[in-house]
């Protein structure tokens, strides 16, 4: 579920700009806003991503970053400690998105979003349902699961079992 939401809040934020946008003789490079993103989300797996070196590694590991948090759950020993600050600031990443992209389309359509909103409401009101309700969904899933003190007998994963040993 957790996977659901944030991958179907994310890509619905994207294509509703996209939509929105479409019409807006100056928004025609609607795609550099993606394009900005993908940059955004190489520089942090880059700074941030510890022991990757390769560029190709990066850029791999970059692409589903920009729907997904792929960091959020790594137990490699190794990988643990880049991981966690990758994730902390893709979810920065995400969350400024949600409030600048709305205020982006916003400040830039003026009176002719609503015109615009109310089109798309007629034709695709259940999608625009389950977007808002994944875009909702998702924080306090990922609050949930990020919050160790409230599963901490489901935490032990297969690498922290293996140094333990059987106690």
């Amino acid at each position: 579920l957790f996977r659901t939401c944030e991958v179907t809040s994310r890509v619905c934020m994207f294509v509703a700009f996209m939509v929105t946008t479409r019409q807006e003789e100056e928004w025609r490079l609607w795609w550099c806003i993606l394009l900005a993103d993908f940059c955004f989300t190489a520089f942090i797996v880059t700074v941030f991503g510890g022991a990757e070196t390769t560029w190709f590694v990066r850029i791999l590991c970059s692409c589903p970053c920009v729907f997904a948090n792929i960091f959020a759950f790594t137990d490699a020993p190794n990988k643990r400690r880049a991981a966690k600050l990758v994730s902390r600031w893709l979810t920065i990443k995400h969350a400024a998105e949600l409030v600048l992209l709305p205020l982006v389309v916003f400040l830039g359509m003026g009176d002719r979003l609503w015109e615009d909103v109310e089109d798309n409401w007629k034709h695709h009101w259940f999608m625009i349902i389950v977007a808002l309700s994944a875009s909702v969904l998702y924080w306090p899933l990922l609050a949930y699961l990020s919050t160790r003190s409230l599963h901490r007998s489901n935490m032990t994963d297969i690498f922290s079992a293996c140094e333990n040993g059987s106690k």
